[in-house]
């Protein structure tokens, strides 16, 4: 199942609806097994690490 990190960004103020990034002015919540999975966990940990050797060469 997929996780979610939930409050990334905040509402500074709501009249001129500005966002910020939340670097921890407000609560943020990580919720595991939220919705279905887009791709398994290790799946996208092996992805990463191709990923990066592809930038290494």
């Amino acid at each position: 199942m997929g996780d979610a990190l939930l409050q990334k960004t905040y509402t500074v103020d709501f009249l001129t609806k500005k966002l910020v990034l939340n670097t921890g002015h407000a609560a943020q919540y990580y919720v595991e097994d939220s919705h279905e999975a887009i791709m398994l966990g290790k799946v996208s940990y092996w992805i990463s690490l191709m990923g990066f050797v592809w930038e290494i060469s």
